[in-house]
């Protein structure tokens, strides 16, 4: 983890360094911090591949120095119009922890594991509303092509998410996470060397995915979705028995939205709408909003048993009411609401748990996240995903397509069920935190739910216990789902605070991952920027003065 401060004219936050360094060359040559973004998240599916992409979506939150709005962009994807609710339930196997099973993995593997993919139609958007006008966009893919066409080392944090027995594998419930790269030759021949995955050190070029993006960079996104590409696509998917067609990419189209607003103490929220996490990171919010975190004490165990209370309360509700809005009424004003939060806080006062809701949970190791920030007020907070890819390549395109259909309940009747253009609940934690109408705090991360207990951790951190970004991101962190009195610590919480805990009837166990959080901060009196990058990731940050 690096830090610096005194930033005049922006930085770049994300778990990728060379992925952050593409975003620094967009504001070297005048962009903003939307131009950074755009261009973070295309050298990002270049350097992360098993992580985001091209086939895959997300969604973002932009805020406007100039006018002083803040809006949601929401590319997450939906289900294909060949998908239906009964279309796995005669398949469908067991629950594994967050992922439901079904036979042949084919919610996660091959040609029908995929959500349409929103990511370009997204950053089209993203670059049409709120770009510095001083680029093109052919511009912002210069780096991810440069990066594709002459390849990178992969590095050590990259190899310890893919090797065998690494936390994609475990969070799969496989071995070795090879077939998420490789089920077909195409996606074989790129991604793995002698058939296994490249080890630190070794080279990753990617010639094909390059001429892909500079296709995309002359003829815009149409050529995507409505082109070339796009039937070269549907072609491949007919062939192999998927449920992806022309017209699902023809048709899809990326949703602008005013984000959810509430406040935290003196700070205005930003955050995602449902069905992504923003109700619930503002519920959690809004919990302990009534409690003085200070005088609990950091990470004490007083401190992490009301914040374990807090999210186990919240995540319980996401699995009751979290959905497609466009499907089901989500009850975001009740959540979301202060009355709420003060009677969450009795059962908790109580020592009362949520009660144990009978359903999986969305996350993912395989996702990835950004924080930019420029000096004219421009900020944004992007989380996108491929999930860990479905092993599958259409044949001359270079890049995984995704593997989201694995966030729906394959089982009919349940409110996360399959249907055709529904999105599923999803796990963006993309997070601003706004003083005076000015970005005060970005926050974005992977890794659904424990993304977004982190991104909120490194908020009190600051906020509230007045820590330096830095030391905010770094330090041990906890997380608590929907599981009643359970409690992840990972290495950072000291074996002292585990007793503790455990004396006061939590169930702790261990953990090595609590998200990889991407921070960009602006100075409340001086105006001065900063950023940090997460060491449970890459560290990428790179900085413009």
């Amino acid at each position: 983890m690096t830090i610096r401060r005194h930033v005049t004219r922006g930085v770049i936050a994300c778990p990728e360094p060379l992925a952050a360094e593409a975003g620094a060359e967009m504001l070297r040559q005048g962009g903003n911090a939307a131009d950074a973004a755009i261009a973070t998240a295309l050298a990002q599916g270049v350097t992360s591949p098993m992580m985001c992409g091209i086939g895959g979506g997300g969604s973002l939150i932009h805020h406007d120095g100039r006018t002083g709005q803040s809006t949601h962009i929401a590319f997450l994807g939906h289900a294909p119009s060949k998908a239906t609710q009964d279309m796995w339930a005669e398949i469908y196997v067991s629950r594994n922890g967050c992922t439901w099973q079904v036979k042949d993995k084919r919610n996660l593997i091959g040609y029908q594991a995929q959500l349409v993919p929103g990511l370009l139609r997204g950053l089209e958007e993203t670059y049409r509303r709120f770009g510095s006008g001083r680029l093109t966009w052919a511009d912002l893919f210069g780096p991810a092509i440069l990066l594709a066409d002459k390849g990178f080392a992969v590095p050590e944090w990259l190899w310890h998410l893919w090797r065998p027995g690494g936390r994609i594998a475990t969070a799969n419930g496989v071995p070795d996470p090879v077939p998420f790269l490789s089920t077909n030759q195409a996606a074989a021949e790129v991604l793995l060397l002698e058939g296994r995955a490249r080890r630190p050190g070794e080279q990753l070029v990617q010639k094909d995915y390059a001429n892909t993006l500079r296709r995309i960079a002359a003829e815009g996104a149409d050529v995507f979705y409505t082109g070339e590409i796009g039937h070269a696509i549907a072609e491949d998917f007919a062939r192999n028995d998927g449920l992806l067609t022309y017209e699902d990419l023809r048709d899809f189209k990326p949703v602008a939205m005013p984000p959810l607003s509430g406040t935290y103490r003196v700070y205005d929220f930003r955050g995602t709408q449902a069905p992504a996490l923003g109700p619930i990171c503002l519920e959690i919010l809004n919990i302990l909003e009534g409690y003085d975190l200070r005088a609990l004490g950091w990470n004490s165990p007083e401190y992490i048993d009301k914040l374990s209370r807090a999210m186990n309360l919240a995540f319980a509700d996401r699995l009751r009411y979290m959905t497609d809005p466009s499907a089901f009424p989500v009850p975001v004003d009740h959540l979301t609401s202060k009355v709420y939060a003060a009677e969450l806080r009795g059962l908790i006062d109580r020592g009362e748990d949520a009660e144990a809701v009978d359903e999986a949970r969305a996350g993912s190791e395989g996702t990835t996240a950004l924080t930019a920030l420029d000096g004219e007020g421009n900020a944004v907070a992007m989380v996108h995903s491929i999930n860990t890819g479905a092993g599958v390549m259409t044949p001359g395109l270079g890049f995984l397509h995704n593997s989201h259909m694995w966030m729906f309940n394959p089982l009919p009747g349940h409110r996360n069920s399959i249907a055709p253009g529904r999105m599923p609940i999803s796990g963006s934690s993309a997070t601003m935190f706004l003083e005076n109408n000015q970005p005060r705090l970005l926050l974005a991360s992977p890794a659904g739910a424990r993304g977004a207990s982190g991104c909120l951790q490194v908020a009190f951190n600051i906020l509230e216990f007045g820590m330096p970004l830095g030391d905010a991101v770094s330090v041990g962190r906890i997380h608590s789902e929907d599981e009643p009195g359970k409690v992840f610590l990972d290495t950072g919480i000291t074996l002292e605070t585990e007793a503790a805990l455990v004396a006061m009837g939590r169930r702790v166990e261990r953990t090595v991952y609590g998200g990889r959080v991407a921070a960009a901060q602006r100075d409340s009196v001086s105006g001065a920027l900063s950023g940090a990058s997460d060491p449970r990731g890459g560290g990428g940050l790179a900085i413009v003065d």
